[in-house]
């Protein structure tokens, strides 16, 4: 993998694992809105950004499992401006 993505993965898990605090992963099924806002690029596919971020809850142990049986809905956004940095904001909710 690229350094960048590899410099990214790692600050995202470190960033879910504090705002995660200890608690034990989500088994039961979820979905999951993302929403890009900021100066992202806009050239990647949507699948990757958004299997990039699951990975991450995956192996920030939010999540037990990102297969569509755990996520059987996704959704994806993004609120693209070229004045602000790229945050990703992702909301999970209970199905």
């Amino acid at each position: 993998m690229p350094r960048k993505y590899r410099e990214w993965k790692t600050q995202a898990i470190t960033s879910l694992q504090l705002q995660w605090s200890n608690a034990p992963p989500i088994s039961e099924p979820v979905g999951i809105e993302i929403l890009l806002t900021g100066k992202h690029p806009r050239r990647g596919d949507s699948d990757n950004v958004a299997g990039a971020i699951l990975d991450a809850l995956q192996d920030a142990g939010v999540l037990k499992n990102d297969n569509l049986k755990a996520v059987p809905r996704l959704a994806i956004q993004l609120k693209w401006d070229k004045d602000r940095d790229p945050i990703a904001t992702v909301a999970l909710t209970a199905i």
